[in-house]
C-alpha cells in the first residue's frame, strides 16, 4: 500500500546526462536527486540509506510498466561487471523499471547502491537480460551540492 505521495518541486539532473546519449556514459549519469513539496516523515516511510557497492547478492525492487501498482522484486542479483561508471546487474527487468533502486545489504543495513537506468543484453553466444544501473555514490554527494542553491 501507498505510505505518502508528494509532488515533486525542484529536480536537478546530473549534467552530465543526455537523454540520446547511449553507452556507459550515459548509464553513470542517469541520476538526479528530486526535491518534495513536503517531507514526508520517517515514521510514515523510514528511508533507505544510500552507500557503495560492497560485497553480497543485490535486489531491485520496481513497478514495471505492465503492473504499476503491484512492486516485484528480481533476488538475488549479482554485478555482471562494471559498466563505466555503472554497473551490469545479472536481473532481468522490464519496461518501465528506469529509476528503480537496487538495494544491497540484509534488515536495518539495506541500502540504495545504484539505480536502474536500462536494459541491455550480454553479448555472447548465451546472451542474456541484464539491468544496467548508475551507481549512487559518489554521485549523490555531487548532486546534492549542485542541488544547493
Amino acid at each position: 500500500r501507498k505510505a505518502a505521495q508528494r509532488r515533486v518541486v525542484r529536480a536537478v539532473p546530473d549534467p552530465d546526462f543526455s537523454f540520446g546519449r547511449a553507452g556507459p556514459s550515459g548509464v553513470q549519469s542517469d541520476l538526479a536527486v528530486l526535491y518534495l513539496a513536503v517531507p514526508i516523515p520517517a515514521k510514515a516511510a523510514v528511508p533507505f540509506g544510500t552507500g557503495p557497492l560492497g560485497r553480497g547478492p543485490l535486489a531491485i525492487v520496481s513497478y514495471g510498466r505492465d503492473r504499476p501498482q503491484a512492486p516485484s522484486i528480481e533476488a538475488p542479483c549479482g554485478v555482471i561487471s562494471p559498466y563505466g561508471g555503472g554497473l551490469a546487474v545479472d536481473c532481468a527487468v522490464t519496461e518501465g523499471v528506469s529509476g528503480a533502486p537496487v538495494f544491497q545489504g540484509e534488515g536495518a543495513a539495506r541500502r540504495v547502491v545504484a539505480v536502474v537506468s536500462a536494459m541491455g543484453r550480454t553479448v555472447g553466444g548465451g546472451g542474456r537480460d541484464v539491468a544496467l544501473a548508475a551507481r549512487v555514490e559518489p554521485a549523490l554527494d555531487r548532486l546534492r551540492d549542485l542541488a544547493d542553491p
